[in-house]
């Protein structure tokens, strides 16, 4: 049996963890011809053990295609608080067409969902249009009003605050 057809074994296998070691494994070596199987996975997997290896190991594939299926997964109040590496997977990708849900989950979230977000704002923030400049402008003023109300955090560095007023430079 040659390597490619080991490596499809061990991602029909039953067992969780040589699953998650094999699709972590295609994500680090590169091995492109597999995302067809690991998109078809994504769209199918429950377990979010997989899901996150899944994701991020097509997020270093650079495989655009997943982009709207983890956009899915991470709109999907189910996995509201595991998206993080969802997220994380889509920094490389080309999600210009999600601009106003990076604004949304700047404003929402925790530390790891709203840094990603604004680090994906950030990079396509010059590549969108003026309307959806505006729309993202109205989304995040919105939020910066709540929070001016609330306390300081013994870590202000890291408060979603911040990330607003960052992003909202950007769009000036």
């Amino acid at each position: 049996m040659n390597s490619f057809e080991a490596l499809i074994e061990d991602l029909e296998s039953s067992i969780l963890e040589k699953k998650i070691e094999t699709i972590k494994y295609i994500g680090e070596v590169q091995y492109k011809e597999f995302e067809p199987i690991l998109l078809k996975l994504l769209s199918n997997e429950e377990d979010i053990n997989v899901l996150n290896a899944l994701a991020l190991s097509l997020g270093k594939l650079e495989c655009n295609e997943a982009v709207p299926i983890l956009m899915n997964y991470i709109r999907n109040p189910k996995f509201k608080n595991t998206r993080g590496s969802f997220i994380y997977a889509l920094l490389d990708l080309d999600c210009r067409e999600y601009f106003l849900d990076f604004a949304r989950m700047i404003c929402e979230g925790d530390f790891e969902v709203y840094s990603h977000s604004f680090s994906i704002f950030e990079s396509i923030v010059d590549d969108v249009s003026y309307e959806l400049k505006f729309e993202a402008k109205k989304i995040l003023e919105r939020q910066q009003k709540i929070e001016l109300t609330k306390t300081e955090s013994k870590y202000p560095q890291y408060e979603r605050i911040n990330y607003i007023n960052e992003a909202l430079e950007l769009l000036n």
